[in-house]
């Protein structure tokens, strides 16, 4: 991200201080202003209170845009973190299901034990519009009740095209290059999850969205990775 100092407003300023002065150096101390003289003496002042106030709007703009970015950076790598502890750790549900519960291309389900009670949450990922979702399903009697599904937004912003992938499934083939597993995904072949998202929290405003990708292998069905 860079700033551009406006060099124009603040040459425009100095330039209308200076015809200020001029003028009243040009003026005998015993002589006063006509009114035509104090409305354009005010025209001026006024021109130089928007130039000052334009320039300062610039720079409280462009704070506001760095500290959000910064911000936002700084929020998807704490979430990638987090899911890439989870889903590295992720292993069968309380009931014994497999692994993997969803492979869709905007949303994963996966067993975790997040809280070390030696039994599996279900983690919840995916999009909602410009948002990125975490839920967290705590099983009673080995069950996932959807409906207990606690979830919270965890990144805001998300400008992925809706032809894009958010996730992408790999096999125990993958060599870094190699093309995802197509859709509709057999969960049991997959070996390594690939997440990308495009994050701009100031639409509309420079710089453009910000690309952030991770890999995971999961530890439990790796094999030739």
């Amino acid at each position: 991200m860079t700033f551009r100092f406006n060099h124009k407003k603040v040459s425009m300023f100095f330039r209308e201080c200076a015809y200020i002065r001029r003028i009243m150096q040009a003026r005998g101390p015993e002589r006063g202003f006509t009114l035509v003289e104090m409305m354009f003496g005010l025209f001026v002042m006024a021109l130089v209170g928007i130039t000052i106030w334009t320039f300062l709007a610039d720079i409280f703009r462009f704070s506001d845009t760095f500290q959000k970015g910064a911000s936002s950076e700084q929020e998807v790598r704490t979430v990638f973190k987090l899911f890439t502890s989870e889903l590295r750790s992720a292993t069968q549900s309380a009931g014994g299901a497999f692994t993997l519960a969803e492979t869709s291309t905007s949303s994963i389900r996966f067993y975790s034990d997040i809280t070390g009670d030696g039994q599996a949450e279900q983690l919840h990922y995916y999009r909602s519009e410009t948002d990125f979702i975490r839920g967290v399903i705590n099983p009673v009697g080995g069950i996932y009740a959807t409906s207990t599904e606690s979830a919270s937004t965890v990144i805001q912003g998300i400008r992925n095209a809706a032809s894009s992938d958010i996730f992408q499934y790999y096999d125990k083939t993958y060599t870094g290059t190699t093309s995802p597993l197509a859709q509709p995904v057999t969960s049991s072949e997959v070996r390594l999850v690939k997440i990308t998202l495009n994050v701009d929290p100031n639409l509309g405003r420079a710089p453009a969205s910000t690309t952030f990708i991770t890999e995971v292998m999961i530890r439990n069905l790796k094999d030739n990775l």
